[in-house]
């Protein structure tokens, strides 16, 4: 309280400031009520990503190999979150899509009887 009442420029940043994080929590909230809390979790999670690429691009550092790994295991994490709540949707999903391609592969293949017999001759 000394150095505020030293510094009469701390109170409105001080009310700025506290204005802004309402605002981004009743954003959130809102958010979450509209588009569901999957929808709220990715947009605040590439607003944090953003801000660390933006950090990078105006304010020069070194970029290192445990960045790159950071990043990973972050990514991992997430993996393996999301492999916990829908492993069963996450296997069905596969399957179908291995489904799919072996009938498209299925369908687009000409069995070797309808083939011409003078070409498999050497």
């Amino acid at each position: 309280m000394k150095y505020a009442s030293q510094h009469n420029d701390v109170y409105p940043l001080a009310m700025v400031y506290s204005t802004f994080g309402y605002l981004g929590v009743q954003f959130v909230l809102a958010l979450i009520k509209s588009s569901g809390v999957l929808v709220t979790t990715i947009v605040t999670t590439m607003r944090k990503v953003l801000t660390v690429v933006l950090s990078f691009i105006f304010f020069t550092k070194p970029f290192t190999f445990q960045y790159v790994w950071s990043a990973g295991l972050v990514f991992l994490g997430i993996c393996i979150s999301i492999w916990k709540r829908n492993r069963i949707g996450i296997l069905n999903a596969l399957s179908d899509t291995i489904r799919g391609v072996q009938s498209f592969i299925g369908s687009h293949s000409t069995p070797i009887s309808k083939l011409d017999r003078t070409v498999l001759q050497v």
